[in-house]
């Protein structure tokens, strides 16, 4: 059982990977290089991590920002106003289609893990 639910897992991320993959190579390269946006795409931790953010920021509802941009951990998340304003509609589907297939992925492989740890399934 546990590996059909990590091969189903296989399976999700590999499309996900090829998402991110396009989303950098356009997106987040064209916000770079706008000098409008380029310093407003968030912390990068590591190499790779303003993908993330970016498409965060086009995912996740206004509301949220408009609630983080006023707290501590702001500089953490990109500027969602001015990667919106920046993006146009390819830009927002390639990002959902990365964003919810990386949450389908984790949370597959959080629900298999615990059910493993629980002993549900070998």
């Amino acid at each position: 059982m546990t590996s059909k639910l990590l091969g189903i897992g296989l399976a999700v991320a590999l499309p996900g990977w090829v998402f991110f993959i396009v989303l950098g190579r356009t997106t987040v390269r064209r916000l770079d290089r706008n000098p409008e946006t380029a310093r407003r795409l968030g912390t990068e931790f590591m190499s790779g991590w303003r993908i993330f953010n970016v498409a965060y920021a086009l995912v996740v509802p206004m509301a949220f920002f408009r609630i983080a941009e006023n707290g501590p951990l702001a500089g953490l998340h990109a500027d969602a106003r001015a990667v919106r304003r920046h993006t146009g509609r390819f830009d927002y589907v390639l990002a959902h289609l990365f964003f919810w297939t990386f949450m389908t992925l984790a949370l597959l492989l959080g629900v298999t893990t615990l059910l493993n740890r629980l002993g549900v399934i070998d």
